[in-house]
């Protein structure tokens, strides 16, 4: 029993008094006792990185407490000190939707453009989540449209990936490349097709560059290769009403109906049959025949910018 007793003991020492200090920062970040605040901050230094991996920088951007912000920048506190994960705190602003701090930081002087451990940066946070806002504060800050993380992607594709269409549309007025590639070549299209059910920006993008539809990435994939993969019929009916060619093999040699009949799961290999046999062959006729003629889709729907957005 007693030996029990002992396991639920929590051990003490360095890590554990640590641990107590930085429950106090974040309490008096949270509950802005900015005398505590400074008392805390005074031995350790002002950008200590605590057991949680953050700064108090960090935390009052977490928590969006704007008289700790500017508390703690005047202390002298790195305004882009990083996490144990290579976040600063704008990013982490970014990350929790506090769009007050994110605007105080970026009038302070931090940097739009850096990147955590794995290359991410806040305008592509911004951009996955559909934050309009904090995405036009960005760039209006001069953050980098074409930066790229890890895996090569660009905001763009980030927000493609997520289907937020309206921070497409933004980022695309605003001069964002739509023909970069990833490390794996894929572009802005093949992001935004892995996306359920996203025929507006679909049609957004074809609208402003139709040499996406057909665009090839490494391994020699097609967007509506992709869809098909990804289980997307409703993306992949989308493509060929506006002009995919489903014929155009991969690098080894499979064209998107090949792909489709190897789907595991009955429900979407019965679905891409359906849109294959309706739309399929007749896109494949339009595409060799080499006319204008214009297969039958619905009317593109334009994607507004937003006020914020103008330059």
């Amino acid at each position: 029993m007693l030996a029990g007793l002992k396991k639920d003991i929590p051990k003490m020492g360095a890590r554990g008094r640590e641990r107590t200090y930085s429950e106090r920062v974040t309490s008096a970040v949270t509950g802005g006792d900015l005398e505590e605040l400074k008392i805390l901050l005074d031995k350790p230094g002002v950008d200590h990185i605590n057991a949680l991996g953050h700064a108090a920088l960090h935390e009052a951007a977490c928590w969006g407490n704007l008289k700790a912000i500017d508390f703690i920048l005047r202390l002298k506190g790195d305004i882009n000190v990083k996490s144990s994960g290579g976040c600063t705190p704008l990013a982490l602003a970014v990350d929790h939707n506090q769009e007050e701090a994110v605007n105080l930081l970026l009038s302070r002087g931090a940097s739009p453009d850096e990147s955590d451990a794995k290359g991410v940066t806040p305008l592509m946070k911004a951009a996955e989540a559909g934050a309009a806002g904090i995405v036009a504060s960005l760039v209006t800050h001069n953050a980098a449209l074409e930066k790229k993380d890890g895996e090569g992607r660009t905001a763009l594709m980030a927000a493609a990936q997520k289907g937020q269409a309206m921070i497409v549309g933004a980022l695309a007025g605003r001069g964002a490349a739509l023909t970069v590639t990833d490390n794996e070549g894929n572009t802005v299209m093949h992001y935004a097709v892995t996306c359920q059910e996203n025929d507006v920006m679909l049609q957004f993008l074809a609208e402003k560059d139709r040499g996406l539809l057909n665009r090839p990435n490494k391994v020699g994939e097609t967007p509506a290769i992709v869809a098909v993969k990804r289980s997307q019929p409703e993306n992949l009916q989308t493509l060929l009403n506006l002009g995919a060619d489903p014929a155009i093999p991969d690098n080894s040699g499979k064209n998107a109906v090949d792909h489709g009949r190897t789907l595991k799961r009955a429900k979407f290999r019965t679905a891409m049959k359906e849109v294959m046999e309706n739309e399929g062959e007749a896109a494949r006729q339009h595409m060799r025949r080499g006319t204008e003629e214009k297969i039958s889709v619905r009317k593109p729907l334009r994607l507004k910018k937003t006020a914020s957005f103008t330059s």
